[in-house]
């Protein structure tokens, strides 16, 4: 018992006898340090002098260098640091040293590291995990003191399977099961609906029981303020589906900026393209494919940039860009080709294939003209019931109406498309007032096998025919046969005879 001083000392085994005992012994390769009484706390204690708080308090591990050393040295340091009056666990470097990561393990089968503090963890730097468990399903992750990531909104009932990310997204969910909601606002006002995806700035922000809905891009299918209720709607672009007017819309795919922007109650439409069928509102069952493609009206297929883009008619069928571009009320027109029926405004029932066919001018229109090859019918302006085949058919037709051209060549007037297009007649109710005309220096008959051909002639009191004998080599006629101001009667004997200047 008393006092050792000694510059230095060498001992296995150094108890020192205080209030209990302490035995420092070596182990292997480590210091011991062991407390010789039973059921008594064992802590180290460090501090300074005065314990004022103004000198470091530190205990450093050295793995490379020593505490006396002025080389390069690597450690670990936790304690006081006085300068920022913290307490810090970090590793070190002095000189060409580096600094080394510092890694917290638990062993297997152990409780996961837990980390208790008064309701907050600062952190700098970027955080990595390979598995990262909040069980705070509300407020699982805030930024600045908002709620940023939860699975359960503050009202949630029995909502489950959601992921909400973003400032207030589906904040009001209440009972709304397998949503998913990333975003500012996203999902704002859901309660009650199930399986949707919000992702944007305030996308689906106003429903509240709907369904079914995917809604990706700034404000898209956000719908009017008055809990819409529009079920399995697709809109994905900035302001698309309805973004602010969507009330019981249904089944609606709306894919581009503003594509579908002013739905209400309109259902399955197909809206492909920016600002595509940006102007429908109740509107049902249309298909616009390209940017700005169609305006309005029911049952229509508008594909092309900007075909039919002012349209509000009905059951149109249109593909081409600019193709009915001028068309306003016009319904049940079949188009397709750039240009095509560019100018036509109220014509109906018209079915024209071809680059700038019925090109037409503006403000005019027409109907019931089919046109089949391009610039068929190019400058057509009223002209209506044609029947134009072939590339430059009825080019230079306008205001004519019930004509059949079959041609392929510009002919440079309507004139002279009477008398040099191939073919070349008009329609008429009346049989009688009809005409054809063949513009061909030969005409051809061909049956095709070795037999007799036939040219009928019916009229409502007497017919006639000409026939081709085949095998006898003549024609046979089937009545008398007029010259000039004579009557000729070929007979049918055996050697056919002919009687001259016979009165009629």
């Amino acid at each position: 018992v008393g006092t050792l001083t000694a510059v230095s000392a060498t001992f296995d085994i150094l108890t020192l006898d205080l209030t209990q005992d302490y035995i420092f012994s070596d182990r292997l390769t480590a210091l011991a340090i062991q407390s010789r009484t039973a059921a008594t706390p064992f802590n180290i204690e460090l501090s300074s002098l005065d314990g004022d708080g103004t000198d470091n308090v530190l205990l450093n591990f050295y793995a490379i260098g020593t505490p006396a050393g002025l080389g390069n040295a690597e450690f670990l340091r936790m304690g006081y640091k006085a300068s920022g009056t913290t307490f810090d666990i970090h590793t070190g470097q002095l000189l060409t040293g580096t600094v080394r990561p510092l890694r917290i393990y638990t062993g297997a089968n152990t409780t996961q590291l837990v980390l208790n503090t008064d309701n907050s963890i600062d952190m700098s730097g970027v955080l990595t995990a390979v598995t990262f468990n909040a069980t705070d399903e509300i407020n699982a992750l805030q930024i600045d003191g908002t709620t940023q990531f939860a699975t359960k909104s503050p009202a949630d009932v029995s909502g489950a399977d959601n992921l909400f990310v973003g400032e207030n997204a589906g904040v009001a969910n209440t009972e709304g099961i397998q949503n998913l909601f990333v975003g500012e606002n996203a999902g704002l006002e859901n309660t009650t609906g199930l399986a949707n995806v919000y992702v944007g700035f305030e996308a689906g922000k106003n429903h509240t029981t709907s369904s079914g809905n995917t809604f990706i891009g700034r404000r898209a299918g956000a719908g009017v303020n008055t809990s819409p209720t529009g079920w399995f709607n697709v809109g994905i672009g900035n302001l698309s589906c309805g973004h602010g007017q969507l009330t019981t819309g249904a089944d609606n795919l709306c894919l581009g900026n503003s594509a579908g922007a002013n739905l209400t109650s309109g259902s399955r439409n197909v809206l492909i393209g920016s600002r595509s069928g940006e102007n429908l509102t109740v509107q049902t069952e249309n298909v616009y494919i390209g940017h700005e493609a169609g305006l309005s009206g029911t049952q229509n297929v508008f594909v092309g940039k900007d075909a039919g883009t002012i349209n509000t008619g009905n059951n149109n069928v249109v593909v081409g860009s600019f193709a009915c571009q001028g068309q306003t009320t016009g319904d049940e027109n079949c188009v397709f080709g750039k240009d095509a029926s560019f100018f036509n405004q109220t014509g109906i029932n018209n079915a024209i294939f071809g680059h700038d066919a019925f090109r037409g001018a503006t403000t005019n229109s027409f109907s019931n003209n089919v046109g089949v090859g391009s610039e068929s019918g190019h400058h057509v302006t009223t002209g209506s019931s044609n029947v134009f085949l072939g590339k430059d058919s009825g080019h230079n037709q306008t205001t004519n109406s019930n004509l059949l051209i079959i041609d392929n060549q510009d002919r440079s007037s309507a004139a002279n498309e009477a008398i040099q297009s191939l073919i070349y007649g008009t329609f008429n109710a009346t049989v009688a007032s009809q005409i054809l005309a063949i513009n061909a220096g030969t005409v051809t008959l061909n049956a095709g096998v070795d037999t007799d051909m036939v040219l009928n002639f019916t009229g409502t009191t007497n017919s006639g025919a000409i026939t081709w004998m085949e095998d006898e080599d003549y024609f046979k006629f089937g009545d008398d046969v007029l010259l000039d101001t004579g009557v000729i009667y070929l007979k049918e004997t055996t050697t056919p005879t002919a009687i001259a200047n016979h009165a009629a």
